[in-house]
This record gives structure tokens, C-alpha cells and sequence, in this order.
């Protein structure tokens, strides 16, 4: 049996759209790796139904903005979440795996890595601490000199 991967993409950065790319190309090679449960975390940061983030991965390479896909109807608030919110609702006892398959801010900084901690579900990549010091330049570069690496 295939392992069962959350797949965040999206999120609240100017490279939401890159993100949604990227997954959208994991979800079309790698059928045969994972049972890929996809959810986008929209420019606000709400984590996306199901349903919503389905047909926002379908429009990743229509070139149509991913803000101009509809969002699925139904009650106010049914179809987003603030991240944390909408993981809780999830079954999380469900899934092996998280791939955050995020850029920038609020998806490479720590703050997802951090929230998945909470939650004590495993994920792919960089910890909260490692992520945090690799998204600030100037941090960065003082550890490289401090442990004498170029």
C-alpha cells in the first residue's frame, strides 16, 4: 500500500503560484509513489477544502491566476480554514507524510514545520529551527563564516 502524503502548496507569499505549479507537476508524475492528498493554503492563509484545492491545482499551468478559480459553494467559512483550523478538521490519523511544497515566507521560514510539530505529524524537509535560519540571509551568512564554510 502506497504511503498517504498531505501535499501543501500555495500559501501567503508572492510565490503561491510557483507553489501550486510545482505541485500540480508532483501530482501528475508521482501517482506511483503516494496516495497524494492535495490541500492549497490560499493567499490569506486558510487552508482550502478539498474540492477547492483540486480545481486550484487543475488551472496551476492554464495560466489562469489561482485568486480567479472559483472557490466551492456552500456555507460561509465551509471551504477554508485558518492552516491550523483546517488540519485539526482533517483525519490526521490518516496520513503518513506531510510534503510542504511551499515557498517564501509562511512556508519555508518555520512557521508550517512549526504548526506540523504541534500536531506531531512527520513531514519532509528542514525542521523549524533550520528553515527559520535559512530564510533570514544575514543569519545565514554568519553561521556559514562561524563554522568556516564558504
Amino acid at each position: 500500500m502506497l504511503p498517504r502524503v498531505l501535499l501543501l502548496c500555495g500559501g501567503a507569499s508572492g510565490e503561491h503560484d510557483v507553489s501550486l505549479a510545482s505541485a500540480a507537476s508532483v501530482l501528475a508524475h508521482g501517482e506511483d509513489v503516494a496516495t497524494w492528498i492535495p490541500r492549497v493554503i490560499d493567499r490569506t492563509g486558510r487552508l482550502l477544502d478539498a474540492v477547492t484545492s483540486l480545481a486550484r491545482l487543475a488551472h496551476a499551468h492554464s495560466g489562469v491566476p489561482s485568486s480567479e478559480v472559483p472557490v466551492a459553494s456552500g456555507p460561509a467559512n465551509s471551504s477554508t480554514a485558518t492552516l491550523l483550523h483546517g488540519l485539526v478538521a482533517m483525519n490526521l490519523a490518516s496520513i503518513d507524510l506531510v510534503f510542504p511544497l511551499l515557498h517564501g515566507p509562511n512556508g519555508e521560514d518555520g512557521r508550517v514545520q512549526g504548526v506540523l510539530d504541534l500536531l506531531g505529524l512527520p513531514y519532509v524537509g528542514s525542521g523549524v529551527h533550520a528553515s527559520a535560519v535559512a530564510m533570514d540571509k544575514i543569519t545565514m551568512k554568519r553561521v556559514f563564516h562561524a563554522t568556516d564554510l564558504p
